[in-house]
């Protein structure tokens, strides 16, 4: 099973996707995790795109075109859609 893990901070973006593999357990009995891509990127105030950005890039360099997401956000942004415009509080249509 692949994870991508997300964490958006103020200024920077860092991303890890990972292989988990149940069969094969570590010494203290843990899944087997392997490291598969990472990246780390200042977002410039532009979160979505830097990390969409991000998102494609370690999708491709991996070779993958569907991961679950393990993702801690605390900026509230959706990479996986695009935002609803028309309900957001200050969008002007």
């Amino acid at each position: 099973m692949y994870r991508l893990g997300i964490d958006i901070g103020s200024t920077t973006i860092k991303m890890a996707l990972i292989e988990v593999s149940g069969e094969a357990k570590s010494v203290s009995g843990t899944p087997h995790i392997k490291i598969l891509a990472t990246d780390y990127r200042r977002h410039n105030a532009e979160p979505l795109k830097v990390g969409q950005e991000m998102m494609e890039g370690i999708l491709q360099r991996s070779g993958l075109y569907s991961v679950s997401e393990a993702v801690q956000q605390r900026s509230g942004l959706n990479f996986l859609s695009p935002p609803n415009r028309s309900s957001h509080p200050i969008a002007t249509g």
